[in-house]
């Protein structure tokens, strides 16, 4: 680790911790915001991309407003691209669950890497798998929602499970928690996301790390059709074609 780098985790360590601007002393709170701190510090070596040197976990313990009624008991926990901010829900602040920990810096690491190679926040605020469908009007919208939500959480479940099937069985038999009509998308939204988003993006982000993450960030997935599990296997084919040949031309230009 390099002097500036271990100079920014010891004042993380001593720094007050904030949540959204506020103080907070209490220790469930600070042993929240160690774990994050140390938990990135982690990452950093597993997976060798590095976080902002001067971004610091600010965390809030509540439930987003935004979140539907139905949705708040199940509520964990949510990185806000919009503020760089971590929500966690307050019935889980007496008890840090490293695997939150993880999935939250996944989202955090993948937002800090999209702003540096100039592109905006990712994947933004406009990603709201809850969009409520409405017929054909709005299913275009709700399909590319959709779309960049399987590929986020993806990542997600990537970092959190590091790297491994965050589901039983063969990892190679993923794809079927991505379904083959729009009928199934709508009843299995968070398997689709999680689990199948992880399917899709696991082989490219092993194989090919920073770069292959660049290239989820600058790709959409899309499958107007309905059948989602017919665009992932094109979809991945072709990322793993492109770098592929993106990865020999830059071997051969070193020759």
């Amino acid at each position: 680790m390099s002097k500036l780098k271990l100079l920014v985790l010891v004042l993380f360590l001593l720094a007050p911790i904030s949540s959204l601007g506020e103080e907070v002393s209490d220790q469930d709170a600070l042993n929240w915001h160690n774990a994050f701190v140390e938990r990135a510090r982690v990452m950093e070596e597993e997976y060798g991309i590095e976080f902002d040197v001067a971004w610091k976990p600010v965390i809030a313990f509540e439930i987003p407003s935004d979140i539907p009624p139905a949705f708040r008991y199940d509520f964990s926990a949510r990185y806000n691209f919009d503020t760089e901010t971590i929500t966690i829900a307050p019935k889980l602040k007496q008890q840090v669950k490293i695997n939150i920990v993880d999935h939250e810096l996944g989202h955090a690491l993948v937002d800090q890497l999209s702003r540096r190679i100039g592109n905006r926040m990712w994947p933004g605020p406009e990603n709201d798998p809850n969009v409520e469908w409405d017929g054909n009007k709005r299913k275009s919208k709700w399909v590319a929602q959709m779309g960049l939500s399987i590929i986020c959480e993806g990542l997600g479940s990537y970092f959190e499970f590091h790297g491994k099937p965050p589901y039983s069985g063969e990892e190679e038999l993923g794809y079927n928690w991505l379904p083959e009509s729009y009928g199934d998308l709508r009843w299995q939204a968070t398997d689709v996301q999680y689990l199948g988003g992880y399917w899709l993006i696991a082989p490219i982000v092993r194989k090919y790390g920073e770069e292959g993450i660049i290239y989820l960030i600058k790709n959409p997935f899309s499958f107007e059709d309905g059948n989602a599990q017919k665009a992932a296997f094109e979809y991945q084919r072709k990322a793993l074609k492109k770098l592929a040949r993106k990865r020999a031309r830059q071997f051969k230009s070193r020759m």
